[in-house]
């Protein structure tokens, strides 16, 4: 297969073998952070691998536009407006399978106490950060779960460091709340 490769680079252009390179090597080193990323702004993990790629193809389509040492934030940027619109698809989807089945009558309707149990399964991190605004959302996400410093995060995000620590400190207190709230509920 080498021969077959080194047979078709020189037919190629250097400045396209290099943006390969580069595209390649961006999916490699930043594709679990796309994809946990996506999970976390509630992308179904069952769609996330597909909103991960549409990120990157949004990715290759401005390459040549993104400096290499911004890639990670533009991916998120692309990640986090990605996950936006497949929440939209998503809820628009499930609408339209609700009132399917309601026109249909199936007669299958979860009772109240399937519907707690099934949201009692789902993640409570999940949970939580889907109350969160995006805007605090996001901060969590770049800090609290992938551990970037708030200067990281401001970066990324283009806003100023002390933007960040305000959304961080309203995110935490936020889900502390919510956190409260569940517990208070369980007793």
């Amino acid at each position: 297969m080498s021969a077959n490769v080194s047979r078709v680079l020189p037919l190629v252009g250097v400045a396209d073998v290099t943006r390969e390179e580069r595209l390649r090597r961006s999916v490699d080193e930043h594709y679990l952070f796309v994809w946990r990323s996506l999970r976390r702004l509630g992308v179904p993990e069952s769609e996330a691998d597909d909103v991960a790629q549409e990120t990157f193809l949004v990715f290759s389509r401005k390459l040549d536009g993104v400096d290499a040492s911004a890639e990670r934030g533009f991916l998120f940027r692309a990640a986090t407006y990605a996950a936006m619109h497949a929440q939209r698809k998503y809820r628009r989807q499930r609408t339209l399978e609700e009132s399917a089945a309601i026109l249909d009558g199936d007669g299958e309707h979860p009772s109240v106490e399937e519907d707690a149990e099934r949201q009692e399964t789902l993640v409570l991190l999940d949970s939580l950060l889907a109350k969160l605004s995006d805007d605090l959302r996001v901060v969590v996400i770049l800090c609290d779960l992938e551990e970037m410093t708030m200067n990281e995060a401001a970066e990324i995000l283009s806003v100023p460091v002390g933007t960040v620590a305000s959304r961080l400190r309203r995110a935490r207190a936020g889900l502390s709340a919510g956190m409260t709230r569940i517990t208070r509920s369980m007793r």
